[in-house]
């Protein structure tokens, strides 16, 4: 079913966020499947959450928006 695929695909770029470490934070990381040398990001998002702590790496609609505008975004914790 395309419910099925449709969640398959967002599984797949959930798993494109990637931790890192930026001066001691630990910071969630994506980057778009389409950027190489050849064709750069379109920009970078960050993402500043609020008191709750929350990042956009399990969010599969922040996800598929950045895929598609090409957009690398950097949620720190």
């Amino acid at each position: 079913s395309s419910d099925h695929s449709s969640a398959a695909a967002d599984s797949a770029l959930l798993e494109r966020w990637q931790s890192a470490e930026v001066d001691g934070r630990r910071v969630e990381r994506f980057v778009p499947s389409e950027t190489n040398s050849q064709e750069p990001p379109a920009g970078v998002v960050l993402f500043l959450h609020g008191h709750g702590g929350v990042t956009l790496a399990n969010n599969p609609t922040f996800t598929r928006l950045f895929e598609k505008h090409r957009l690398v975004a950097v949620c720190p914790e």
